[in-house]
């Protein structure tokens, strides 16, 4: 599955609403970062966390002061489950 490097730029009032989104969409944390009035946090997400409503989601955590950058870092193996399916004949 696709991975990207997301950095969202926040007021330190939100931190913790963001980091608690990021690990339910699967993420791992790479660095918090404070500049001045604002906090910019690095997640390695799965893209398919992301493209759903994840954007919504940080929005509303944030009442609408987080903003969002990201870009596509590399493949990796995801939680995939093989299913088989039997026709009757």
């Amino acid at each position: 599955e696709p991975i990207i490097r997301a950095n969202i730029l926040t007021p330190p009032d939100y931190v913790g609403n963001i980091i608690t989104l990021c690990e339910e969409k699967r993420g791992t944390q790479i660095g918090i970062n404070y500049l001045g009035s604002q906090v910019q946090i690095s997640y390695e997400l799965p893209m398919a966390e992301v493209v759903l409503d994840f954007f919504d989601k940080l929005k509303s955590v944030s009442r609408g002061y987080a903003s969002l950058d990201y870009h596509f870092l590399r493949f990796d193996a995801g939680p995939f489950v093989r299913v088989d399916t039997l026709i009757n004949g």
